[in-house]
């Protein structure tokens, strides 16, 4: 049983993997940019826990014979919106790996990742809006928003200055278990276009 469920998971991941490369490739048709963003998500090494529960709670409650074509955007979004925010992550916390890696910043530059950072952040925003439901939109913009503001709190942790635990479980949040949260949500979002999702589950 362990093993079914081991080889459905890598299933899953693998679907994940050609999803988001199949819409960055429509995305970005200059090769030169393609080039450099494509192995950032094509690591052997990245889980891709964040669209995985996008995926599952979707399948949960709409049931997995439904047509899935509009998952794609949406799971292809929540781990760009990721990605995006480790390139920058890197670069504040000088983080020289990832992933096994040389981290994005060290291979082409500081410049390079924050510019490729900014233009996966708006490209997520465009993928939000493919599903038709502002309230997904919205969650993309929660997320986004506590990513982001986790990079500027988090100065506070490199600094002399004392920090309370409940300091250090709001940064947490906001750059771990809040797009965590939004993941779930979007899935089940999505799933109530098919099925009568009782609000109380989205929220």
């Amino acid at each position: 049983m362990l093993e079914h469920d081991v080889d459905l998971f890598i299933k899953d991941r693998l679907l994940l993997t050609d999803w988001i490369q199949e819409i960055i490739e429509d995305q970005y048709e200059d090769s030169n940019l393609r080039k450099i963003i494509i192995p950032v998500f094509a690591n052997s090494q990245s889980k891709k826990l964040r669209p995985l529960i996008v995926l599952y709670c979707f399948r949960m409650l709409a049931g997995d014979n439904q047509d899935e074509a509009s998952l794609k955007p949406l799971c292809s979004a929540i781990e760009i919106s990721h990605n995006a925010s480790l390139l920058v992550d890197d670069i504040f916390d000088k983080d020289m790996l990832r992933r096994g890696e040389d981290s994005f910043f060290v291979k082409h530059g500081t410049f390079a990742a924050l510019s490729i950072a900014y233009n996966l952040s708006a490209f997520v925003f465009d993928l939000s809006t493919r599903a038709n439901n502002s309230e997904i939109v919205r969650e993309f913009g929660k997320a986004g928003s506590a990513l982001s503001s986790a990079l500027y709190f988090s100065k506070d942790l490199k600094s002399d200055r004392k920090v309370t635990s409940e300091f250090f479980m709001d940064i947490l949040h906001r750059k771990t278990s809040a797009l965590f949260e939004s993941s779930a949500r979007i899935g089940a979002l999505l799933a109530s276009r098919f099925k009568n999702v009782p609000r109380q589950i989205v929220e």
